[in-house]
């Protein structure tokens, strides 16, 4: 927590949250179509959680490439915890992710569109984070 606030100046934050894609080899048919990524590679889907050191903290994967942050979010068991309200990190603590997770969740998260010079130096602040 103590690395995040030294590097940004964010405070409370114990992680951060993405997902990343793992290229695979598959055959090419419709069967695997699933696997595309947005890219338009074919790829296995993990999801990390790295401390303010980098250090891996949480990893949840083996979903097809074509899944969405939010829905790997929800299918993983940090995800399912966080939802139900079942803390798994201290009080008023949050992870910082993309705009593919929700802000209702406790995750920071940039604003969408900034409207002011104060939101697009928070996008700054987040993004450099990231």
């Amino acid at each position: 927590m103590e690395t995040f606030r030294q590097c940004q100046g964010l405070q409370n934050i114990i992680g951060a949250i993405d997902r990343t894609h793992i290229p695979i080899i598959l055959p090419a048919n419709d069967e695997w179509n699933s696997y595309a990524n947005r890219k338009g590679w074919r790829s296995i889907v993990f999801q990390c959680i790295v401390d303010g050191h980098g250090n891996f903290c949480n990893v949840y994967g083996g979903l097809p490439g074509s899944v969405h942050d939010i829905c790997v979010f929800r299918k993983s068991q940090i995800g399912q915890d966080l939802i139900n309200g079942v803390a798994r990190f201290p009080p008023n603590c949050l992870l910082i992710g993309n705009l593919g997770y929700s802000s209702r969740l406790p995750i920071l998260v940039p604003e969408r569109s900034p409207q002011d010079e104060e939101g697009a130096h928070f996008n700054n602040i987040h993004s450099s984070t990231m």
